[in-house]
């Protein structure tokens, strides 16, 4: 959670370097970086929903 929380202020950063090389890979940094905050939140959801299932 430490990184979702400061990765966000680096990003621009990230995108700005990475674009020095693609537009399109900078694109795609960006969008791996919010699926990946997305999939975290998910496996939490599932994991709790299990959680919540065996008691």
């Amino acid at each position: 959670m430490a990184v979702f929380a400061t990765a966000p202020f680096y990003l621009s950063t990230v995108m700005i370097a990475i674009g020095n090389f693609s537009t399109v890979a900078a694109g795609g940094f960006a969008v791996l970086f919010i699926a990946a905050f997305f999939f975290l939140f998910w496996l939490r959801s599932r994991s709790q929903k299990k959680r919540d299932s065996e008691k």
